[in-house]
């Protein structure tokens, strides 16, 4: 790849994200509605590395036993 083509696409990498908005908690628009599903999302997605982490070392322990 040539210089100019790297340094454009790390530029366009590096300077996208600003230019969206993917939260609409952020943009004032939100409504209890967009709360809920905001906090449920969030919790479900803390929850499921832990659980699997969980399940992985009880079936690894027991396999041990």
């Amino acid at each position: 790849m040539k210089s100019t083509t790297r340094y454009f696409v790390v530029c366009v990498l590096l300077f996208t994200p600003f230019l969206v908005d993917a939260c609409p908690m952020c943009q004032g628009g939100a409504t209890e509605e967009y709360a809920a599903a905001y906090k449920t999302t969030t919790a479900l997605l803390v929850l499921i590395p832990l659980i699997t982490g969980a399940v992985i070392f009880r079936w690894v322990h027991r396999s041990f036993k």
